[in-house]
């Protein structure tokens, strides 16, 4: 077993196991104990930096373990887990171990329907961390609530360059939260909001962008790119 080996090995420092590069078992659908073989992995292993465990079928007591040992691993800087059905309660412990985590930088949740509470959960922790600088939540069902709290945390964070909240039905009141909450933030670079139906807010937030903002480099909605 992969996870057993990677116990032990000392040289290892990225891992993909999702079918996306020529260095892959493809998506491999290990399930939650496997999952959990791997969190145990994640304790012991101190040389892995990046781990792909995209697409395959973790669920949320997966996720629940993986989030455990983010609490302790002192290594894993990149870690994607998009399209693993991790749902609310794999998204609210994976937002918590966000609050104490130091290492991680780049986090990938696409397509984990963990919902509008979920969305609450990771605003929470992005208000508190200070090291995560990339994170994809498309496709999560976020919609208008969790929309508008991670909004409100880019208020308070000062770490995320790359934020990614396409497919979500965030809506144009989340596109007038944004307004509101990137005059404060001086350090996201890049946003994605493509495909939440902003409506004529688009154009506004857009104007904005253009004209008042100093700091977002890259702007994505459903019909405007800004690069």
């Amino acid at each position: 077993m992969i996870a057993n080996f990677l116990c032990n090995n000392t040289t290892l420092t990225s891992l993909n196991l999702s079918g996306k590069s020529e260095d892959v078992i493809a998506n491999n659908n290990i399930g939650s104990e496997c999952g959990k073989e791997f969190a145990n992995t994640l304790l012991k292993n101190k040389t892995l930096k990046y781990l792909n465990l995209c697409g395959n079928e973790l669920g949320s007591e997966g996720a629940k373990e993986l989030a455990d040992a983010l609490y302790k691993n002192t290594t894993l800087t990149s870690l994607e887990l998009s399209g693993n059905n991790i749902g609310l309660d794999g998204g609210i412990a994976i937002a918590q171990a966000l609050i104490t985590n130091t290492m991680l930088n780049s986090l990938n949740l696409g397509y984990n329907n963990f919902g509008e509470d979920g969305g609450k959960e990771l605003a929470v922790a992005l208000r508190i961390n200070t090291t995560l600088s990339s994170l994809n939540l498309y496709g999560n069902n976020i919609g208008y609530v969790g929309g508008k709290e991670l909004a409100k945390a880019l208020c308070e964070n000062n770490a995320l360059k790359d934020l990614n909240l396409s497919h979500n039905f965030l809506g144009p009141e989340v596109a007038k939260e944004f307004i509101l909450a990137l005059p404060k933030n001086t350090t996201l670079i890049s946003l994605d909001l493509s495909e939440n139906s902003l409506g004529s807010e688009e154009l506004n937030l857009l104007d904005y962008i253009e004209n008042d903002n100093n700091t977002l480099k890259y702007f994505k909605s459903i019909t405007v790119i800004k690069k």
